[in-house]
């Protein structure tokens, strides 16, 4: 007869020994754990034990996973007090992974509208990092190498073409995108950041395929200079190709800067208001005064596809769209792009703002065609000296 405790009948019976005191058959002690220590093999292996590869084979035959030669508790169970990485340090390494990432954080930030208008259009957003050299973002190129590099001699002599990190085009139009780049990009070997369904367009125009990158459409963020900036887009009606939106998040020492960019487009979308709705800094178009556009010798079907819906803002769209996307003191910035030599006219646009938000036109400027305006510090939140 087998007793529950294992003696055979008529042994004399063994005090049952603690857990941590089992030994199996061989004399060999088990952990407390419940897991044997690999000692050497003994002649004898009952079924269910471990082979000499260190798995265990169970009743059925099936091998399962190996376990380690010298099992510890830890292994198996949480780490102890004695495994845990003292607070102190798990502190210390927090404040070194904030501190890379204030260190790779924009401590300055400027845009300059170099050229804005059918003739052209350019505009330089200027990253300044600690310690580190600027670095530029060109959104379009709508103006050739020569011009820009003249207009930076005269304007702004301390940006340099060879700090420029990438360029964002919004649509393939020759006042965005200028031919005489092409031999340029291939020898600085820019990024240009576009809309997919725009690149076949721009490969023919001036910049080299390999250099596209895709600005995706939908909500979903983009890179464009690693842990500094992101683009986030909408494709807005304009002529057969759309326009693309854009909005930019810059990461800085004083948080998130947003800025929002929006020209060639025919009309405001719901997706166009989302996309801007936050935006500090924001570049809208102004193309048009209906009364101009009206009365201009321009055939009529161009007239049609100015104002159809699938051309340009007219300078009342604009200032209804900033208005319906300003909240309190946002935007700080705005700056009306874009406007027409024909039909427009700086002081009409000035005269619209004062009339119907003084409090926005003092935070407005407008574009010019051959006069670079800015810099505008985009991390300065205190009132413009002077708006539109």
């Amino acid at each position: 007869m087998v007793h529950g405790d294992g003696a055979q009948h008529g042994e004399q019976h063994q005090p049952r020994r603690a857990p941590s005191q089992w030994r199996d058959p061989g004399g060999h002690r088990r952990r407390s754990n419940g897991v044997q220590a690999l000692l050497p093999e003994r002649a004898h292996r009952p079924r269910g034990d471990r082979t000499t590869s260190g798995t265990r084979r169970p009743a059925h035959g099936r091998r399962v996973s190996p376990l380690p030669h010298e099992v510890d508790p830890r292994h198996l169970h949480d780490a102890g007090p004695e495994d845990r990485v003292p607070e102190q340090a798990v502190r210390s390494r927090g404040r070194a992974v904030i501190e890379a990432r204030h260190a790779a954080s924009v401590v300055d930030a400027q845009l300059r509208v170099i050229a804005s208008g059918s003739g052209g259009n350019l505009s330089i957003l200027t990253l300044q990092r600690r310690d580190l050299p600027p670095r530029h973002v060109c959104i379009d190129l709508g103006i050739g190498p020569r011009t820009l590099a003249r207009r930076l001699d005269e304007h702004a002599p301390d940006v340099r073409l060879e700090d420029v990190a990438a360029v964002l085009i919004t649509h393939p139009d020759g006042d965005h995108l200028r031919s005489t780049w092409r031999r340029t990009l291939e020898s600085t070997g820019w990024p240009v950041f576009a809309a997919p369904s725009h690149h076949a367009a721009l490969a023919t125009m001036a910049a080299p395929a390999r250099l596209l990158r895709p600005l995706a459409d939908g909500g979903r963020e983009v890179p464009i200079l690693a842990d500094v900036v992101t683009a986030t887009t909408a494709l807005a009606p304009h002529d057969d190709h759309g326009s693309t939106v854009i909005r930019l998040r810059v990461r800085t020492t004083r948080g998130d800067l947003r800025i929002g960019w929006a020209t060639d487009v025919g009309r405001p979308t719901d997706e166009m208001r989302s996309l801007l709705s936050d935006c500090e800094v924001l570049g809208v178009e102004s193309n048009y005064d209906a009364e101009l556009q009206a009365a201009s010798p321009r055939p009529p079907f161009l007239k049609a596809r100015i104002t159809g819906g699938h051309g340009h803002l007219s300078n009342a769209q604009a200032l209804d769209l900033v208005r319906s996307l300003a909240t309190g003191t946002t935007p700080d910035r705005i700056v009306l792009l874009h406007l027409s030599r024909e039909c427009n006219d700086i002081d009409l646009v000035r005269d619209l703002w004062h009339g119907h938000d003084p409090n926005l036109a003092g935070r407005t400027h407008v574009a010019e065609q051959d006069r670079p305006i800015g810099p505008f510090d985009l991390l300065d939140r205190r009132p413009l000296a002077a708006g539109v």
